[in-house]
């Protein structure tokens, strides 16, 4: 019977201290949290469920469903990524800045189908987007005093033109619907950050959730640790500094890897760049530095949400996008979201792929600046997870990865939380089932 991978897979994995690379090294948060979570009430557990089914059915989309889970990850490529997915409008922002040119461009230069697309016949207009996402019923808004933004520029700009509540604070209704509607997150890939989210950054007495700093008994999501963490292109370390708003230095050295890598465009490449320029001053400067397997995942991720989702129906991502993201946090002139909706699969198949591009080892900094600690025998995101270690089959597939991903959260969370996830009935996205 398929089940949510998330669940199946905790058969691998009975806690954390049976995979120890998983929490944070030398530190007690996420040992703090968990017994938060064995306190916490069963009914408001079940009506976080509750919640999280209504949004999922309001956002009333239908995932894509692929093979994509019997690929290896070191067989994946940008390009093999749009085609599983069905993102051909996409196919140009495969290519690094040294291999871009025009004649690639899957849309010529008048936005229409070539005769050689698999697409000829089908509607352009209907394929590319949505329309516009700053419109008449969504006009941007700068945020006013007491109204709360925090470390992710897609929520803070989703918030800023009202497709989620402009003061900041999110019901799991609210932030399934915002976030399907303003940036084409898939309801299975909602389902998971909006229980992580909830459970350990919200207030489960209210039900309620700051995408910035800290609201009512929940942290925000610009608590440290769990979903923020070190490493951040844009962003400083919290041991640093403010690690929840934009830094003008560490963006101004984004736009330069655009030029450098990019030929003046993000792509996978500049991403991975970026990336690894982030984790070596880190590394470098960080006496706390925290670049756990589960922080190192969810970073390669942040790039795969900015390479796909920023971008929208976009083929080229510029300078004058990153600005509107990062600084003015407001959709760029013209924007509209992406048609097909990003999945769990393929946020964790962009992660494979970016970090590939430019490799970093997963580690910590145990109160000594610029003394590093890496994971003994590291070779890759993907081995880690796929090749047995966690839990997988071995055998390096998405599918794999994803199971033992699934197996090592879920080793944080109590039993009544495993039950959550099983409830959702997330399952069968992208192929993928334990």
């Amino acid at each position: 019977m398929k089940v949510t991978f998330f669940v199946s897979a905790l058969a691998a994995l009975s806690s954390v201290s049976a995979f120890p690379f998983m929490s944070p090294g030398g530190n007690t948060e996420i040992f703090g949290l968990i017994k938060k979570l064995n306190a916490a009430d069963p009914q408001q557990i079940q009506s976080l469920t509750d919640q999280i089914k209504q949004g999922m059915a309001q956002a009333g989309v239908d995932v894509p469903k692929t093979n994509f889970g019997s690929t290896n990850f070191r067989n994946l490529s940008p390009e093999s990524i749009y085609e599983a997915f069905g993102l051909e409008r996409l196919r140009q922002t495969a290519m690094d800045g040294n291999e871009a040119n025009a004649q690639n461009n899957t849309f010529d230069t008048e936005g229409t189908i070539p005769s050689n697309s698999s697409l000829v016949g089908r509607d352009l207009a209907s394929f590319l987007g949505f329309g516009p996402a700053e419109d008449a019923a969504h006009p941007w808004i700068a945020p006013g005093p007491g109204d709360l933004r925090g470390p992710c520029p897609g929520l803070n700009t989703a918030a800023n033109h009202g497709y989620l509540p402009r003061n900041g604070v999110v019901n799991p209704i609210e932030l399934f619907v915002g976030a399907f509607q303003a940036l084409s997150l898939s309801p299975d890939l909602c389902a998971i950050l909006a229980v992580i989210s909830f459970v350990f950054r919200g207030d489960l007495t209210t039900l309620s959730l700051s995408i910035g700093t800290r609201n009512g008994l929940g942290d925000g999501l610009a608590g440290h640790g769990v979903l923020e963490g070190d490493a951040s292109v844009t962003r400083q370390d919290a041991f640093l500094g403010n690690h929840w708003n934009v830094d003008k230095g560490r963006f101004d050295l984004l736009l330069k890897e655009m030029d450098q890598y990019g030929n003046g465009f993000i792509t996978p490449y500049s991403l991975a760049q970026s990336r690894f320029r982030a984790w070596d001053y880190s590394r470098k400067n960080n006496a706390r530095f925290d670049f756990n397997p589960w922080r190192m995942l969810v970073a390669y991720g942040e790039s795969g949400f900015v390479n796909e989702n920023l971008r929208g129906d976009n083929i080229r991502f510029t300078k004058d996008m990153a600005y509107h993201w990062f600084i003015l946090e407001r959709f760029p002139p013209g924007w509209s979201k992406r048609k097909i909706p990003m999945t769990t699969p393929e946020i964790v198949a962009w992660a494979l792929v970016i970090e590939l591009l430019k490799p970093t080892l997963p580690g910590w900094s145990l109160g000594i600046r610029g003394l590093f600690i890496p994971v003994p025998s590291f070779s890759s995101l993907g081995g880690f997870f796929g090749g047995g270690i966690l839990g997988g089959g071995g055998s390096n597939t998405i599918q794999d990865i994803g199971c033992a991903v699934g197996g090592a959260v879920l080793g944080w969370f109590p039993s009544m939380l495993t039950n959550l996830f099983g409830a959702l009935n997330l399952g069968a996205a992208g192929g993928i089932s334990c």
